[in-house]
């Protein structure tokens, strides 16, 4: 059974821990019901699973495994996609905290002497 370690670490069960690594793949197409008919689970226990939020915090983990290993090749396409896409060049510069959209504020304010009030 899963559950929380004294250290305060989710455990998942075996059968959690291929849900999540379904749910987190990129490459994985199949739906919900179908993951849960190749895990052995019903839909019903996935939905109690994602009700939980080390669970859900355990799949978030896995995705940013797959995330932080496709940002090379993402790094490569925005920078080849940058030659005449002011949109690409754009989010380059604020990726790299390079940009800071800057808007003008104006404001017309009133000065008031206190007297002004009694």
């Amino acid at each position: 059974m899963a559950g929380v370690t004294e250290s305060n670490e989710f455990q998942p069960t075996p059968q959690q821990t291929k849900m999540a690594e379904l749910l987190a793949n990129p490459d994985e197409i199949r739906s919900k019901e179908e993951i849960c008919e190749a895990v052995g689970v019903t839909r019903t226990t996935l939905w109690r699973w994602e009700q939980k939020p080390e669970f859900r915090a355990y799949v978030n983990d896995l995705v940013s495994q797959y995330t932080d290993s496709a940002v090379p090749k993402a790094w490569r396409a925005l920078i080849n996609r940058m030659g005449n896409d002011t949109q690409a060049i754009k989010l380059f510069f604020e990726l790299k905290n390079l940009y800071r959209d800057r808007k003008e504020i104006t404001a017309d304010i009133t000065l008031k002497k206190l007297e002004d009030f009694f």
